[in-house]
């Protein structure tokens, strides 16, 4: 679930080029997003704004595929008899959430239909993950402030979200990753949700099943980051990390 709802950005600039030869006209056109009373962003066109144009494109295929996750979900929680400790347990597999606490709170409030808590636990919580993911692939977790001179910083999801160096570290899929979680979280040109939480910009509701099954969609993909054992370890030896988490799909 976590692996085959990811958003694929190679597939996604697929899906743009053949619009762009159905549609050419529709391709050249500008796109401004509007909130409550102002304009949140603008998308130019494919040839102007490509990378804008995908994320618009991972927006519209997030919501198209949000029944999907919602029964694929269902069906596991259903055949395999899962509670919230399994979520916890899988998504923390590499310590990314801490003692997974807080990760515990807001996926038992998705069991017990509480949106508006697990929406306002699980977004920090998974800002956390990803902040602490980039620490064990070896990029920078804090930063120098912008204001306070010798202060710094924790370095937000956007940060690392937009550093070609980060996406490079985190591996084979960190394109892929890297615009499945600033498409959710990071931009607004999708449903940017880190930072409508953040600035408590986030309506009432907004904050239903729908968005919720995402976040929890991305504490299982966060799971499949795992610290690697040693060789000793794994012929049954003592444990020892010896290189930055990696992806295992």
């Amino acid at each position: 679930i976590g692996a085959e709802f990811m958003l694929r950005r190679g597939l996604l600039e697929e899906q743009l080029a053949a619009i762009e030869d159905a549609a050419p006209l529709m391709s050249m056109i500008p796109q401004q997003i509007i909130g409550d009373d102002h304009v949140v962003a603008t998308v130019g066109s494919v040839e102007d704004d490509p990378y804008g144009r995908v994320l618009r494109q991972a927006h519209f295929s997030l919501t198209m595929n949000t029944p999907w996750l919602a029964w694929a979900l269902e069906a596991a929680i259903e055949r395999y008899q899962l509670d919230a400790g399994h979520f916890v347990a899988w998504g923390n597999r590499a310590g990314l959430f801490g003692d997974g606490a807080l990760l515990a709170d807001g996926i038992e409030a998705w069991f017990a239909g509480d949106h508006v808590k697990a929406v306002h636990v699980l977004v920090p919580q998974i800002e956390r993950g990803f902040r602490t993911l980039m620490g064990l692939v070896g990029r920078p977790t804090s930063k120098p402030h912008p204001k306070f001179k010798g202060a710094q910083g924790a370095v937000t999801m956007g940060d690392g979200l937009y550093s070609k160096e980060t996406v490079e570290a985190l591996g084979p899929h960190g394109a892929d990753l890297a615009v499945h979680l600033a498409t959710l979280y990071a931009d607004p040109r999708g449903p940017n949700l880190r930072n409508e939480v953040a600035h408590g910009l986030l309506a009432r509701s907004q904050m239903e099943e729908q968005t919720v099954l995402w976040l929890i969609q991305t504490v299982v993909l966060l799971g499949l980051w795992r610290a690697p054992v040693s060789a000793a370890a794994a012929d049954g030896g003592p444990s020892e990390t010896t290189s930055p988490a990696q992806p295992e799909a």
